[in-house]
């Protein structure tokens, strides 16, 4: 082979593509996020969501330890603290879930149902 025949090796037939496709993509991505960036975003300090009533911040029931935390899972609800009102109220809920299937307990308290 001379020097100018190793140059005139033949490409596959859509090599192209390979870079066409990265820019492809990145146009796609530009054109789903604009409506994005535009948007009109929510003032910072109104976040939505329900607020517990003043009749739940203390719940009593005839089981303390259950009580106990779901009265904490509710103090972090109202103080927003998502994370852990989800790790109590989830606690809570399991222990009751447990009582019912068990047949401990009817149902649900009335009242801490919709939280839990």
């Amino acid at each position: 082979m001379s020097a100018g025949e190793e140059h005139k090796i033949e490409k596959p037939p859509f090599a192209f593509l390979s870079r066409y496709v990265p820019l492809a993509l990145i146009a796609v991505l530009l054109v789903m996020l604009l409506p994005q960036f535009f948007r009109e975003q929510p003032p910072a300090g109104n976040e939505g969501g329900p607020e517990p009533p003043l009749a739940l911040t203390l719940f009593r029931s005839e089981r303390a330890w259950i009580d106990s935390l779901s009265n904490e899972g509710l103090r972090h609800f109202s103080a927003r603290e998502w994370n852990d009102a989800v790790r109590f109220l989830g606690e809570a809920h399991f222990h009751y879930s447990v009582m019912i299937n068990e047949g401990y307990a009817d149902s649900y308290p009335p009242g801490l149902r919709f939280y839990l």
